[in-house]
């Protein structure tokens, strides 16, 4: 069993939210759905205190600073080591979204820069997969685990908002998790790498000139039968014809 926002109630209960945020109680509009596995309450309760204090002394004004880079991605790996077991249909329901945002939504309320309930968007707590906070922070862990390493996170605390949210999650081979670890890697270890060809040197134009030929390869060949260093040998071989240098270090 866990617990879920019924479609039903969600209006009510972001109206209920806005109209008097110091009363609002999601129990008041929550509902158990049955499922094959258990969210236990204490995990929640535990989970909302643990990143709770990732957000102690944070004082960040814009929604996009990279300032955020470093807390989003430790509070990406927080969310699936607590909830590594929830199901894919779990995953991708907005309704259980909608509860766990709403439950932590001062958290959400800092991580957007809200100055009022009044400017609250719904697409911000769980509506929307890809544009709320928990479930896009669930999916850039679940997406980039590795397993051979001791810290299996290690890479899902590399990038920033705008690589995972912009280039991996909405791109059309963000289902080939060894993919994503192969880009991660090339753009990300180490952290301070860089690139440049002939006219470009900042690393968010080389992810963006790289992606759409990412997207022609995978519709020859989809990246979900390739291994992941066959990944990695493609990454380099389309970076290479695109004339992209690799500088590790940040030597220039």
């Amino acid at each position: 069993m866990y617990y879920i926002i019924p479609s039903e109630s969600v209006e009510s209960a972001f109206s209920s939210l806005i109209a008097d945020p110091g009363s609002f109680r999601v129990e008041d509009h929550s509902a158990p759905a049955a499922s094959e596995i258990e969210i236990d309450n204490i995990i929640v309760i535990k989970l909302k205190s643990e990143i709770t204090r990732l957000y102690d002394g944070i004082e960040i004004s814009t929604v996009r600073s990279d300032d955020w880079n470093e807390i989003d991605g430790a509070t990406a790996a927080l969310l699936h080591n607590r909830l590594s077991h929830i199901t894919p249909k779990i995953a991708v329901l907005p309704n259980f979204w909608i509860f766990l945002s709403l439950y932590m939504r001062e958290i959400v309320y800092r991580r957007y820069c809200y100055e009022s309930w009044d400017d609250l968007k719904s697409v911000h707590f769980g509506t929307q997969i890809y544009d709320s906070l928990f479930p896009r922070l669930w999916h850039r862990a679940s997406l980039s685990i590795d397993q051979r390493c001791d810290d299996p996170y290690w890479l899902t605390r590399r990038g920033g908002s705008d690589y995972w949210s912009s280039f991996v999650l909405r791109a059309i081979y963000s289902q080939s998790p060894q993919l994503i670890r192969a880009l991660t890697r090339y753009f990300y270890d180490p952290e301070n790498t860089q690139f440049r060809t002939e006219t470009l040197t900042s690393k968010s134009e080389i992810i963006r000139i790289l992606g759409p030929e990412l997207r022609k390869q995978h519709s020859v060949t989809p990246f979900e039968i390739l291994t992941e260093d066959d990944c990695d040998a493609v990454i380099h071989a389309l970076a290479g014809s695109l004339g992209i240098t690799r500088v590790e270090g940040g030597a220039q």
